[in-house]
């Protein structure tokens, strides 16, 4: 059967539909299941160096590779723990509060503070880790997963073993509000709740999964498994 043709001896798909060529691809990160955090974050922790300190904060704030290894001792406010990062530094352009759990805390406090250097996660080089160097050591570990889709594996995990609204997950990752209106009226961050969050985040990061096991969340229940 021939193709109904336009003007000109073009297929009216041809006037309606988008070329080829012009059709953007989505592509997923690979990330880590959530069912193995827990056991990757526990040999995460025995890695020494400054690249598996980074991508263990990535893993607990849930945020971008990048802006993890260009943050700089400025952006922290570790008394009132909170990190800010500056719109300049963000997808969506504006200034994002990230919450500083107890264990991220304890991780900054534990790192080397470096002589001319500003970045918190400073390379031997001096300046600030390479992207490449997070994703050399994922392989190392033997997962597939890249840096970034571990903010896959923290939506995951929110999605399928928590109670918390949708709202809050997606603050916690950094992105913009989808619809106007409710941006229009949602004058907040949602800090204190995302505070929680992250908290279950890092305590459930802390325990190999078991299937089947409850879990409680500030009066939030929830079986997984």
């Amino acid at each position: 059967m021939s193709s109904p043709e336009g003007f000109h001896g073009e297929s009216i798909f041809d006037a309606v539909l988008p070329a080829p060529t012009k059709i953007k691809k989505v592509s997923h990160f690979k990330a880590l299941p959530w069912q193995e955090i827990g056991e990757f974050m526990q040999r995460l922790r025995e890695k020494k160096g400054m690249s598996a300190r980074c991508l263990e904060f990535v893993i607990l704030t849930a945020c971008r590779s990048g802006e993890a290894r260009l943050a700089v001792w400025s952006e922290f406010d570790q008394e009132n723990a909170v990190w800010i990062i500056p719109g300049a530094r963000t997808k969506t352009g504006k200034e994002h509060r990230v919450p500083l759990i107890d264990d991220v805390l304890e991780l900054l406090q534990g790192l080397p503070r470096f002589e001319g250097s500003e970045y918190v996660f400073t390379s031997t080089r001096g300046g600030p880790l390479s992207d490449m160097s997070l994703s050399m050591l994922c392989r190392k570990m033997g997962v597939e997963a890249v840096p970034h889709g571990f903010r896959s594996t923290f939506g995951d995990w929110c999605a399928e073993c928590t109670n918390y609204p949708r709202e809050v997950a997606e603050m916690a990752l950094g992105h913009a509000i989808d619809s106007k209106t409710e941006a229009a009226y949602r004058r907040g961050d949602l800090f204190n709740k995302r505070m929680s969050l992250m908290r279950d985040w890092a305590n459930f990061c802390g325990k190999e999964y078991k299937p089947g096991k409850v879990l409680q969340m500030h009066g939030a229940v929830s079986e997984v498994g």
